[in-house]
């Protein structure tokens, strides 16, 4: 159970304050049980003090007599004094001093070392004349026993009682936001495979659950709805681009070779060209962007060496980060250097990861990736020494079209290429990340599965 789950504080409230009307609860009890307790045996013993009292009115040449018949009704001790106070007859209870002085109407409570009674006295005026005291005792010790015995009880009893609850409180919020589980599983299976197709499963009932499982439903439709509104114009704007620009390109070459043009028109036709590239390259990963995001798209996973297909990106880039002075190098330290994968991705992959550092990387510099072997894994690094990433960016260099203003405005780039990186190691169930210090360079890190990715 997670500290700071919502089931862990939901059943932390629950707890305390069960635990805090138990002990409520019970102290009222006791409490209300010592008064109850000490009113009923001031009640029964003033009862059994008047019962005697009114049967030796009734039957005074009864009383006193050496025979007498000792009184023990209700739990209270009767005794009988002369005038003196002076013991005739009756019970007393162990250890009980004669000693306690006499007070009519009015009940004492006496305690020794082990026992506490409750006593009261009433003086009777015989019919000769003479007078006798009655006196009747209660003891509390059953009393007090009753509740220590109780109060024991209760220590050990409430804890487990508490602790019972609280796990079978637990279970019951378990049960209740089950649906929250469910819901946050099938948003995570939706975010990491990007198929907005997928829907959360009704709960079956009319409760808030069902209702926020509607929500969800009805924004993931909409966002699909977004989203393939977003592809197709992106495929059909790389359609359509795309036979312009071949015109535009193949014009250019054409008059550039065949025309007999002045300097200035010359230098404005390569200019046209340049600029014609830079829009076919972008057309050309727009489609491949269209393709890879298509859910028709299935890329096919084979044996790929991957020590040929990082050296065959450094050579297509070698004259580009010759231009830059900036030098290449592949390290491999692979046993073997052949997985499981999409050989047309992976190139895609490296050519993307090596035109990043070469485009930001500093003359002088390098540019090196290397491959090494970690558990079940390829680690592939690319690191360079060129003017690195902001922090503030590190989070937001893989969305399409992202470029950090101070380190990408001067640039050529589409901020297309960490995107494309990024999904293609996402294919391959694997993972990217990236560490950079503004000034210093970056250290892109890929971590692939060496045996085939699950679809």
């Amino acid at each position: 159970m997670k500290l700071h789950s919502v089931k862990f504080k939901i059943t932390c409230w629950y707890t305390f304050i069960l635990t805090v009307v138990f002990v409520l609860v019970l102290g009222g009890i006791f409490f209300a049980s010592e008064l109850y307790s000490e009113d009923m045996i001031r009640d029964e013993l003033l009862d059994e003090v008047k019962d005697l009292k009114e049967e030796m009115l009734r039957y005074p040449e009864h009383f006193p007599r050496q025979d007498f018949v000792s009184y023990y009704d209700d739990g209270v001790l009767l005794s009988i004094y002369d005038e003196e106070f002076r013991y005739l007859n009756g019970v007393l209870p162990d250890a009980f001093s004669l000693e306690i002085p006499f007070r009519e109407n009015e009940i004492q409570q006496v305690q020794s070392r082990q026992e506490s009674w409750f006593i009261c006295d009433e003086r009777l005026t015989l019919p000769d004349g003479s007078h006798i005291w009655i006196r009747g005792i209660h003891s509390l010790s059953a009393i007090v026993l009753m509740i220590q015995r109780l109060r024991f009880l209760a220590i050990f009893a409430v804890p487990l009682l508490i602790l019972f609850t609280a796990f079978l409180g637990y279970r019951l919020v378990q049960r209740s936001l089950r649906p929250v589980a469910i819901l946050t599983d099938t948003v995570n299976q939706i975010t990491d495979s990007t198929n907005l197709s997928l829907r959360l499963p009704e709960t079956g009932g009319k409760d808030e659950f069902s209702h926020l499982t509607e929500t969800f439903n009805k924004m993931l439709h909409h966002l699909e709805q977004q989203f393939l509104r977003e592809q197709e114009f992106s495929s059909d704007a790389a359609h359509e681009l795309r036979t312009p620009v071949s015109v535009i390109l193949s014009h250019c070459e054409y008059s550039l070779a065949e025309l007999e043009l002045a300097p200035e028109a010359r230098e404005e036709f390569q200019r046209i060209r340049e600029k014609a590239l830079q829009m076919s390259q972008l057309v050309s990963h727009l489609l491949n962007i269209a393709r890879a995001e298509s859910s028709q798209f299935q890329p096919v996973f084979e044996e790929t060496d991957l020590e040929i297909l990082a050296e065959s990106a450094a050579d297509e880039l070698y004259e580009k980060a010759r231009e830059k002075d900036i030098r290449l190098e592949i390290q491999n330290f692979l046993p073997s250097p052949v997985i499981q994968g999409n050989t047309e991705l992976l190139s895609r992959l490296f050519l993307n990861l090596l035109d990043n550092g070469i485009q930001y990387g500093r003359p002088g510099g390098f540019v090196r990736l290397a491959m090494e072997q970690r558990l079940q894994n390829v680690c592939i690094t690319v690191t360079d020494n060129g003017i690195g990433i902001p922090e503030e960016s590190l989070d937001k260099i893989w969305n399409r079209f992202y470029r950090a203003d101070s380190s990408r405005s001067e640039s050529s780039g589409f901020g297309l290429g960490l995107f494309m990186a990024k999904y293609i190691v996402k294919l391959h169930k694997g993972s990217i990340s990236v560490e950079s210090r503004l000034g210093a360079g970056s250290v892109f890190t890929i971590l692939l599965p060496v045996s085939r990715p699950s679809a």
